[in-house]
């Protein structure tokens, strides 16, 4: 039997081939609907994570600054004390 006929028995027989073409058919778009929609949430996913990985750079920056700061208010403290204690030996 050629591919014809085979083609002629299917698409012949009442319609039945449509059906079955068209159900594999719609299930290929489905399946590629899907894939689409999990690759757009991923993109989506990996672009809020970027901003989140920016947004926490920026947090660490402010806070190594703020901690620069702060321990050099404490070296300030420390040189103070450290010159009225000497002071009060006097």
């Amino acid at each position: 039997m050629e591919t014809s006929e085979i083609l002629i028995l299917i698409f012949g027989s009442g319609g039945i081939g449509f059906l079955i073409v068209k159900h594999f058919l719609d299930k290929s778009v489905k399946r590629e609907q899907s894939e689409q929609d999990g690759i757009q949430e991923l993109k989506s996913k990996l672009k809020s994570l970027h901003e989140k990985i920016e947004d926490l750079t920026e947090e660490k920056l402010q806070l190594s600054i703020k901690l620069a700061k702060l321990e050099e208010r404490v070296l300030l403290h420390a040189k103070n004390r450290a010159k009225h204690k000497m002071e009060d030996m006097d």
